[in-house]
Parts: C-alpha cells; structure tokens; sequence
C-alpha cells in the first residue's frame, strides 16, 4: 500500500514534468517533447515529488509506525490472563507458505513465520491455563485465503500437537478468510459461559479484541509477539513492512466501526 503510494505520486510528478502539449499531439518521443521535460508543471511535480519521497522516509524510517503504534498494539502477557474454570483458547492465523518442490520433493503448505510465535504462544497458554484447569481447550482458527491447498487450521494443529497439547483438545475452525470471520466462525463454537482468550500477534491484538468482543463479550487476549521497529535515517524493507501492518491494523479498525454502524459485516 505505501510503496504502491510512493510509486503513484512519482509517476504522477514524471507527469507533470514530461507531458506537456508536444507530448499530445504525437511527439512524445521526440527531441522537441523532452526538450520542455521540465517546462511543463514544474510546482506540481516538484510538490509529488516531494510528498512521495517524504512519504517513504516517514514509512520506512519508522517514525510513521511509532507515531501511530500505541493506537494498535497491545502487550498482554500469558501471565496476565486470569484463567477460568472453563477455558477455551483461540489461535488466530497468520497465513501458510506456498507449496513448492525442492530437490524433487514436494513441499506442502507450510506455517507461515509469523504464525510460529502464535503458534508457540498458544502451546504455553494452553499449559498455563491446564495448571489451572482441567477444563482447558483450543481452537485453531483460518481458512485458506492464499489458495495454497490447506486451511491455516489444518496446518497449524499437527504443530500445536507436537509441541504438547493434547491432538483431542485441539479443535480446528477451517473456513475464514478474515480476522472478522474468525471471530464469527470461531465464537459459534464456544458457549458463552466459557472464557475465551485470544492468541494472536501484539500488532494484530487490539482489532482481534474489538472484533471477538463482538460476538463473545469480556474476551481476553496474548500477544505472541511486540512488534517495535527501530528509528533509523535510510529506510528499510522491514520497517516498511510494520508500516504497513499499523496501517492495515487501523483501516481494519475503522472498517469495523463503520460497517457496524451501517448494519452490514459477518453476522
């Protein structure tokens, strides 16, 4: 979305550099058009330019995701969660890798490495909460959004199997393509008078939370992970990528308030 951005106000700004009446009227390639290149709007482009160039800068430095990370992420522990007699834990996905062929070996649908510390962040809360309860379940929730050929839930259950909870408390929710729809899809399962706690990644936290309250009041929520980009001057592919999640996180946010408000969304 922001180098998408980016990209669109430096065409733009060429634009208004390049095209003027000669480039019209058949000449777009001749001496005579690039001869005006920077004749034809040179504010307007100088001003693109510019916001393009400011926008990367503030995305990719980090102060863009800084400035705007404490209106999305939460920081909730495992330990914070005071646990109930009757439990039921959701994890949210995160998305599977692509299946592929190495060395002549097919490679199925994998766990995407974002989901890894959901994943492991779900096992420790399920131990948690059978510590105190002998009445603790899971969920593993997501469909299969990329088309990869296997739901997240699919994926996702052999490893939280591995890892130590028990394969017949494991339930698996393999149809949503949307945060909204896990929390539809993923609240049908769970009665009411059982506590619902959320796993899912600090940055995805607060929306997952708004959405789940929805549809099962006092949810309770993890964040498997802080996302905490740092402040530097050249910008980078990975800043630019939490950019883009805080964003992402925010027009989800939005979209949730709005569409309430109009009576439309999953019901």
């Amino acid at each position: 979305m922001i180098l998408e951005t980016c990209l669109a106000l430096l065409l733009l700004a060429l634009a208004c550099q390049c095209f003027s009446g000669q480039c019209f009227s058949g000449q777009c390639f001749s001496s005579q058009c690039f001869s005006g290149l920077f004749r034809a709007r040179p504010r307007a482009g100088i001003a693109l330019l510019t916001a393009g160039l400011l926008l990367l800068e503030l995305a990719g430095s980090g102060m863009l995701a800084q400035a705007l990370l404490p209106l999305v992420r939460l920081a909730n522990p495992i330990e914070a969660i005071p646990w109930a007699p009757h439990s039921t834990i959701v994890v949210l996905g995160a998305g599977t890798t692509a299946p592929t062929r190495i060395d002549g070996q097919l490679i199925p649908p994998g766990v995407k490495k974002m989901a890894f510390s959901r994943i492991m962040a779900g096992a420790r809360a399920w131990r948690a909460c059978h510590a105190h309860s002998a009445d603790c379940t899971i969920i593993v929730t997501g469909g299969d959004p990329s088309r990869h050929g296997a739901s997240e839930a699919s994926v996702y259950a052999p490893v939280l199997a591995d890892l130590g909870v028990p394969a017949e408390l494991i339930r698996q929710e393999g149809a949503s393509n949307t945060t909204w729809e896990n929390a539809r899809n993923t609240t049908r399962m769970v009665p009411q008078t059982r506590q619902l706690v959320v796993v899912t990644s600090g940055i995805h936290l607060a929306r997952a939370l708004i959405l789940f309250d929805h549809y099962h009041p006092h949810s309770l929520g993890i964040a498997s992970d802080i996302t905490n980009p740092g402040l530097t001057l050249v910008p980078s592919a990975n800043t630019l990528e939490d950019t883009e999640m805080v964003l992402h996180e925010l027009l989800g946010i939005a979209q949730f308030r709005v569409y309430t408000t109009l009576g439309w969304g999953p019901r």
